[in-house]
């Protein structure tokens, strides 16, 4: 069987093409990206802003010691990638319980961190005192929190201290 002169031409022409779109595709591949957010110095200085901007397979990594006020809600974000959007404190994992250890903050039993190496999430308070201080928006998944001690509002007119 013999080809056509025009396939023999227009043969090679399609497979360098389909090459190069798949090169071209290959090399266009997303990386996660690390968001650091902080009262100066970081990229973000608000973290709900740095949710908005994360996008899956992203870390977000919150000063530790630092309190983050607000009530932030979990986006859902588009795509087919179902990575995990990784939210954590900036403390080094030397600093932390490694994996498989149960956190256990101080003045319990066994604590085994100091509140220092983990990031604060608190509510606001006031008119937003029953809103989560954390929550998703509908069809918001895929997110994982680490070394975080998220912390409702104290609500002063009904705080008695501790006996001691």
């Amino acid at each position: 069987m013999r080809v056509p002169s025009v396939c023999r031409l227009v043969l090679p022409a399609v497979v360098s093409i389909l090459a190069f779109s798949f090169v071209l595709g290959l090399s266009q591949q997303v990386t996660a990206a690390t968001l650091t957010v902080c009262a100066t110095g970081c990229a973000y200085s608000d973290f709900q802003q740095a949710l908005n901007a994360s996008q899956p397979g992203d870390t977000i990594l919150l000063r530790a010691g630092e309190t983050f006020i607000g009530n932030f809600v979990l986006p859902a974000k588009s795509g087919s990638n179902t990575s995990p959007i990784l939210i954590r404190s900036d403390a080094p994992d030397s600093a932390v319980p490694s994996a498989g250890i149960r956190l256990v903050p101080p003045g319990y039993a066994g604590a085994n961190v100091a509140l220092n190496r983990l990031a604060r999430l608190k509510g606001r308070g006031g008119a937003y005192r029953t809103t989560p201080v954390l929550k998703t928006a509908a069809g918001a998944h895929n997110y994982r929190l680490q070394f975080l001690d998220i912390d409702g509002v104290l609500n002063r007119t009904n705080f008695a201290p501790p006996a001691t």
